[in-house]
């Protein structure tokens, strides 16, 4: 997620761009960001960096720009520089525990979501990463613990209960997958993904 530097006191209307300051051009990389004009977005951050090489949400944005693009071994620089200039910063812990999750780099990953989490208890986002990291190093256990954690602080994401019943079908726990389908059909009954499960699961149980 794209987040905005703080804006300055000053007005304006149309600004040349060599007139912007460093959190305008953050603003500028987040609208470009926001269309998916990822390289233009990049240009924006490295500007803003330019002129501000300490501003964080400079960097941050940069990373999630380039996480788009799949270049994570660069994200991950940028985030650990947003991490840098604020350690507190547990959107730059989760989606440098992403990139490096994307680099198969699984134990440095958890150690990133787990930072997250402890700054920010209730991100979802980085209990279900978490989740699927620890399922992908076998602990399937403790993956299902970081899922029902997610669904406690958001029941109504489908998504969550899909995953959970993904993971309890891999384990043949059937009746709690089915459980877990259920529910996320009740959330989203159309959900071709949804039905899916269920109809997988109901085959193992007759």
């Amino acid at each position: 997620m794209a987040v905005l530097g703080k804006r300055t006191s000053r007005e304006w209307g149309p600004v040349a761009e060599d007139e912007l300051n460093a959190e305008e051009w953050v603003k500028k990389g987040v609208t470009l960001e926001k269309l998916d004009l990822y390289d233009d977005a990049i240009r924006c951050y490295d500007e803003a960096l330019r002129i501000n090489p300490k501003l964080a949400s400079a960097w941050y944005n940069k990373g999630v720009a380039l996480g788009e693009l799949g270049r994570h071994q660069e994200a991950m620089v940028c985030f650990d520089e947003a991490i840098r200039i604020n350690p507190e910063n547990a959107s730059a812990w989760y989606n440098k525990g992403v990139a490096l999750k994307n680099l198969d780099r699984l134990d440095e990953a958890l150690g990133c979501f787990d930072k997250a989490v402890k700054i920010n208890p209730k991100d979802v986002d980085a209990w279900v990463n978490k989740g699927l990291s620890l399922g992908k190093l076998g602990r399937y256990e403790d993956e299902i613990r970081c899922f029902d954690e997610a669904i406690r602080i958001n029941p109504n994401d489908d998504k969550i209960w899909y995953t959970k019943g993904i993971a309890l079908h891999y384990l043949k726990r059937y009746n709690e997958a089915l459980l877990c389908a259920e529910n996320a059909l009740k959330l989203k009954p159309n959900d071709p993904l949804n039905l899916q499960l269920k109809q997988a699961i109901l085959k193992n149980i007759r």
